[in-house]
């Protein structure tokens, strides 16, 4: 006999539902300056590419350029080819299903909350993840980061092919911070990524020599492409400093020099979760310590923050249902928001998103497999999370 879902797993898809719709016509009806912004640049950048132009010539009315590597302009070359109409109605159905993707990835590795019926997990998960900033951000914008949060979750959390990896730090350079721990914790997984971004990043100098000249040689290290860094959207560690009023002359210099021991601390943290089975827990180390040493982290790259959610623990159930709803409310709300509140000491309000990246970096706790166990083995008909994969044999292959 096949079990009716309860009244709450209806509600929790009805919510999660109304979410994405709203999410959606927030995108579709925003007005036509501000109408699918980035995906504008995208579209109009690879025309340009198509048309035999300069992919970074494209400027669109608000000013904003095209910032990616040379691979992404290839990978979107095929926009080119459609009407900016249908590019977006494709664009955005791709990712309410790129969506549904991440939420399958991260509920397969989280058990059943003891008070709830495991089919109302997803829903759950889903509507986390649609009301939080950076998911409405790239529904609102077209934003790509969405797309590559998915890839990099294929390798790291589906134990997939390295190539996804490797094709995401190609278009985006955010997903290079997960191969070092990919070559220590999964080495072959983590050889085909490297192999695959430099495979893409060389095939692009063979075929659009000026445009990698460009980014790689001017674009990249000076900063020139990215607008003003110091906004309050930017939650990376340049951006702090360049906040900061006694820094920004400095800036470039202290990230150089912190971004060694970030990286090296975060890899550390990352494979030693790995190894107590906290993969979620991994997957927001190493995603953090990308969004920390990025030039720029808008609110659009902070997706794998959410995921904090669903692995965070302090060891106190009270506290960590208690920081997970704290986590969920700094991704929720909008960071310029936060900003406006003013008291003493109040400037820190304004990098609540760079603060709460440092803690789950250097700080947080993560469930690992022991705890879970644990915390399931009191009651019966828990959904446990899919371990199909054991994380003894990842380490080892």
């Amino acid at each position: 006999m096949v079990r009716r879902p309860s009244s709450a797993v209806y509600a929790a898809w009805m919510a999660a539902a109304s979410v994405l719709v709203w999410r959606a016509w927030d995108a579709a009806a925003a007005p036509a300056f501000d109408h699918f912004a980035d995906l504008h640049v995208y579209y109009g950048a690879v025309r340009e590419l198509v048309a035999g132009h300069g992919l970074y010539d494209f400027k669109a009315a608000n000013g904003d350029p095209f910032t990616y590597p040379p691979a992404a302009g290839v990978l979107l070359a095929p926009l080119a080819f459609l009407d900016e109409w249908v590019v977006q109605v494709v664009w955005l159905v791709l990712e309410v299903f790129a969506l549904f993707f991440l939420v399958r990835c991260v509920t397969r590795l989280i058990p059943t909350p003891r008070l709830l019926p495991s089919r109302a997990v997803p829903p759950l998960v889903f509507l986390a993840f649609a009301i939080s900033a950076p998911v409405g951000s790239n529904l609102r914008f077209g934003q790509l980061s969405l797309f590559i949060t998915v890839a990099c979750a294929i390798t790291f959390l589906n134990n997939r092919s390295g190539v996804w990896m490797g094709m995401a730090a190609g278009a985006k350079l955010i997903p290079l911070a997960f191969i070092p721990v990919l070559l220590v914790w999964r080495r072959k997984a983590g050889v085909v990524a490297s192999l695959t971004f430099v495979t893409a990043t060389t095939a692009c100098w063979v075929l659009l020599p000026e445009e990698s000249r460009r980014y790689w040689l001017h674009d990249l290290p000076m900063g020139t492409k990215y607008g003003d860094s110091a906004l309050i959207g930017n939650q990376s560690l340049m951006g702090v400093l360049l906040r900061h009023p006694a820094w920004p002359g400095h800036a470039l210099t202290i990230l150089m020099l912190l971004a060694g021991p970030i990286l090296a601390a975060g890899t550390w943290r990352a494979v030693k979760m790995l190894r107590s089975g906290s993969r979620l827990g991994a997957f927001v180390v190493s995603s953090g310590v990308g969004i920390l040493l990025s030039p720029v982290s808008w609110t659009h790259h902070q997706i794998p923050l959410v995921v904090a959610t669903f692995c965070i623990s302090t060891g106190t159930k009270w506290l960590t249902w208690a920081l997970r709803a704290l986590v969920i409310v700094l991704m929720s709300v909008n960071v310029s928001v936060i900003a406006t509140l003013s008291f003493p000491g109040s400037f820190l309000f304004g990098e609540t998103r760079f603060l709460l990246c440092v803690y789950l970096v250097f700080l947080a706790i993560y469930r690992t497999d022991q705890d879970i166990e644990n915390e399931t083995s009191l009651h019966i008909g828990t959904h446990l999370p899919d371990r199909s994969v054991g994380v003894l044999r990842d380490v080892s292959a």
